[in-house]
């Protein structure tokens, strides 16, 4: 009987440690989502103090943040609070942009959590000005959710590059039915050897004019930014014999388009 008695006692006790530690993973969730979603207000308001009440305030705090071409990590809470109000103080004005998160992905245990969301903002206008995922590392302290870490990668940036490249490539097949889709209205390109410009009226000529008579084989690119730098050599026909040479170009874009050519090669090369 006393064995019965005891072993009673033990499942009793374990089951009753189950019972206590059963989460409701629905109520937890939600009480994360409104976490981040005060974070993203407060970061919008410039608000440091409802910022910082949401951050684990340790060394072991630590924010990532990685884009096409930068990366950077703050480590400690310390680093943290000098970089929010470093910035709110440069930028005191709230923000008319909205931080939209969407996409959740979401593990939570008994004291810790983790979140991977879709990040999108957007201005007053409903226009998205980046893209961006996160990961957040969170904590539960006194029974409240608080960010130990994020992790931000600008999704935006790598998409920018890759399309950047592409219109690149599209620049080198001549085409001028691509001209108003890859170059920009005040487009400027500029020689560096001889020092001469053209503008987008004169690629337009240039590419008609010697339509099938030209064609560039791209060596290599690499971009970085709003620059893509193109290796290339142009095979064409003047004053009627082929000549050919190799070239590079530094492009620069904006919103997608060609903006700046920095042309780089020997002239005599076409002599």
């Amino acid at each position: 009987m006393n064995k019965f008695v005891i072993v009673l006692t033990t499942v009793i006790f374990f089951v009753g440690i189950s019972c206590e530690q059963k989460i409701d993973v629905g109520k937890e969730q939600d009480a994360i989502k409104a976490v981040l979603e005060k974070s993203s207000k407060a970061w919008s308001d410039r608000d440091f103090e409802s910022i910082a009440s949401v951050w684990i305030q340790d060394e072991t705090s630590t924010r990532i943040g990685a884009t096409n071409g930068s990366f950077g990590i703050t480590q400690g809470w310390d680093g943290q609070e000098a970089r929010y109000k470093t910035f709110f103080e440069n930028n005191p004005e709230p923000s008319a942009n909205k931080e939209i998160f969407s996409n959740y992905r979401m593990k939570v245990y008994n004291e810790s959590a983790w979140v991977i969301l879709d990040n999108t903002i957007v201005n007053s206008d409903g226009e998205t000005l980046n893209k961006a995922m996160h990961t957040y590392i969170l904590e539960k302290v006194n029974n409240q959710w608080k960010i130990a870490a994020l992790s931000t990668v600008g999704v935006t940036s790598y998409e920018n590059v890759e399309r950047n490249l592409n219109t690149s490539a599209t620049y080198h097949k001549l085409n001028p039915e691509d001209i108003n889709n890859i170059l920009t209205d005040d487009f400027i390109g500029r020689n560096e050897h001889s020092r001469h410009t053209w503008t987008k009226e004169n690629h337009q000529n240039y590419w008609s004019n010697n339509k099938g008579t030209a064609t560039d084989t791209i060596f290599y690119q690499v971009a970085n930014g709003n620059w893509v730098a193109t290796m290339f050599e142009r095979r064409a026909k003047m004053n009627g014999r082929d000549i050919q040479g190799q070239g590079m170009h530094f492009k620069r874009f904006e919103n997608g388009k060609i903006a700046e050519i920095w042309e780089f090669g020997d002239s005599r090369q076409w002599e």
